[in-house]
């Protein structure tokens, strides 16, 4: 009896097998199309047909790095369904250190049944969590999140019914304190209640331009358009204590404002109901090409 029991496990595990067929490669241009020439292709794809209504697909470059991973029901590709994952390539940030080649993260994922998107899809910035909305059917049904991008607080949180915003949105600062909260119905807003007035930002007690023409005489803005994107740790007595490169537009400039930021004098910190906190403080700087001019924003 025992010896049969084996003997009907080793037939079904080669059954499977049998029904798994070895994976084989199509190449893609830019445009998307099949091409069969090699050369003329800019992404392929190993496809593993597993039945009649399972194919799993992973995209490469044509350097081997992965760009996605999906699933499909149908031999053309045309129904995504079950797990689906994108990637994007990133330099990898240390404070300002810019080191090595590029690394390669998530950039979104989620799930498909029979085409559509359902449930929790997520998008990424740098491997980290920025967005969470919830879908049926391809529409946006539940909860949706943002995320501060170095942290992972949620910022802003609400709900969707049928595409639409619905109830009551929230947005917080990255500490948890209550900023605003606006009340939707059917996707349009009926109230706004601003709580700001219990939480004030940390604020920077100098002009940045003069700060760093006086630290740096030979500072110049880069020569080409860009957008630098930092957060700022800032403590309940003001010191700046940790900055961190959320994107970069040019090395010597990231560099040159990260170091300034950690040696600048002390800001006056953030406040809430009162009280002096340690807050973060995301700093956005957008260079405009040819014209140099620099436009900062909080």
């Amino acid at each position: 009896m025992l010896k049969f029991f084996k003997m009907a496990i080793l037939g079904l595990f080669i059954s499977l097998n049998a029904s798994a067929q070895q994976p084989y490669l199509m190449f893609i241009d830019k445009a998307g199309n099949r091409v069969d020439n090699k050369i003329l292709a800019n992404s392929y794809m190993v496809i593993k047909k597993f039945d009649d209504s399972a194919w799993m697909v992973k995209e490469f470059d044509m350097r081997d790095t992965i760009l996605s991973s999906a699933f499909y029901k149908d031999e053309k590709l045309s129904i995504p369904t079950g797990k689906y994952i994108s990637y994007e390539k990133r330099t990898p940030l240390n404070g300002f250190d810019i080191q090595g080649d590029t690394l390669n993260h998530v950039k979104a994922s989620g799930y498909f049944l029979n085409g559509k998107k359902t449930g929790e899809w997520y998008e990424f910035l740098n491997g980290k969590k920025q967005y969470l909305k919830t879908y049926k059917d391809d529409i946006a049904n539940g909860l949706s999140q943002t995320f501060e991008p170095t942290t992972g607080a949620v910022l802003l949180e609400g709900n969707y019914v049928n595409g639409k915003k619905s109830g009551e949105w929230r947005m917080k600062t990255p500490e948890g304190a209550e900023l605003y909260t606006d009340t939707y119905k059917k996707g349009k807003m009926i109230s706004h209640v601003n709580a700001v007035s219990d939480f004030k930002s940390a604020v920077m007690p100098f002009d940045l331009y003069t700060y760093l023409k006086r630290k740096a005489p030979l500072f110049k803005t880069p020569d080409h358009a860009g957008t630098l994107v930092l957060n700022l740790k800032i403590s309940e007595k003001g010191i700046v204590t940790d900055v961190k490169v959320d994107q970069t537009v040019d090395i010597d400039f990231d560099e040159l404002l990260v170091k300034a930021f950690m040696e600048s004098p002390k800001w006056k910190p953030a406040e809430y109901k009162g009280e002096k906190i340690e807050s973060t403080y995301r700093f956005t700087i957008n260079i405009v090409d040819m014209v140099r001019i620099v436009d900062i924003m909080n």
